[in-house]
């Protein structure tokens, strides 16, 4: 497992957070994520992964905090786009099976938008949640 973490390089994880939120260099993104403006430089000078930074980044982005740190996707993670496909095969199935009788193309996209739009406030809300608890404690 050792040999797996340290293969995690510090630089690469700050770049992707400054590719994510578009910063234009390591003061910008320290600016950005609240931190003093040489912290980024020491972080990557002493290869200290900025968890706290990576966690929030993730969660403020809805981005793989796995791609975030090892810029490799989990493979247990879903993009929104795998998400929507595997919705509409559950609509499809629950057609095949007679749960939702009479779908049809227009209404299996719109209950899978409604899904989708519904999966999105629910990460949204928990987002926040996440955040409110990280700046209370």
């Amino acid at each position: 497992m050792q040999d797996k973490i340290s293969n995690v390089s510090t630089r690469d994880i700050c770049e992707r957070l400054r590719n994510v939120w578009e910063a234009k260099s390591n003061r910008h993104l320290a600016e950005i994520l609240g931190v003093g403006s040489t912290t980024v430089n020491t972080w990557v000078r002493i290869n200290t992964i900025p968890i706290k930074e990576c966690i929030y980044t993730s969660q403020e982005k809805g981005i793989s905090l796995d791609w975030l740190v090892t810029g490799k996707e989990s493979s247990e993670s879903l993009s929104d786009s795998s998400l929507e496909g595997v919705i509409k095969e559950t609509l499809i199935d629950a057609f095949e099976i007679d749960v939702i009788p009479n779908l049809d193309a227009q209404m299996m996209n719109i209950l899978t938008k409604m899904l989708m739009k519904n999966i999105s406030q629910a990460k949204d809300e928990q987002r926040n949640k996440l955040l409110e608890e990280q700046r209370a404690g």
